[in-house]
């Protein structure tokens, strides 16, 4: 996304809802990685300066701030009713808003495969079954493309 000064910013949610630059975004790859930047046949309606403004307003307005949600349920809230999201499941939330096919629609999630390392992080039982989404989930969903990829310094 591009904020008002031009300049690449990623949006994320680790600790909440925010933003940081590019740089500071491919600063915690490892050296020679490649990121992928995916993109939408439907990408041309975020790209018009109107369309970009509309964007960066909604997120700051409406988006940024919100909680993480260590559980990774799909519609989960905190006690004063604000949502609580995962990083892949703003993106797709947020996306839903702009494009008629977004990426990443939710699936229910299997945690089968590493389950004691899962077991582990959510102190418990995983989210076995519940609807979810992942990074992957962008990469496997046909209506998205691989754009390019940039390598980390």
């Amino acid at each position: 996304m591009e904020n008002p000064q031009g300049e690449l910013v990623v949006v994320e949610s680790l600790g909440m809802v925010d933003h940081v630059s590019l740089e500071i975004f491919l600063g915690r790859a490892k050296s020679g990685s490649m990121t992928s930047v995916m993109r939408s046949p439907e990408q041309g309606v975020l790209d018009s300066t109107e369309g970009k403004e509309k964007f960066w307003q909604d997120y700051l307005e409406n988006w940024r701030g919100l909680p993480f949600d260590r559980e990774f349920l799909w519609d989960n809230q905190n006690e004063s009713r604000e949502e609580l999201l995962y990083c892949s499941e703003m993106i797709t939330k947020f996306l839903a808003q702009y494009l008629k096919d977004p990426p990443g629609k939710p699936k229910p999630m299997d945690y089968s495969r590493h389950l004691s390392f899962w077991r582990q992080y959510f102190r418990g039982e995983p989210p076995q079954g519940k609807l979810g989404n992942s990074p992957a989930s962008f990469a496997n969903d046909p209506v998205w493309y691989q754009a390019f990829e940039i390598e980390t310094p």
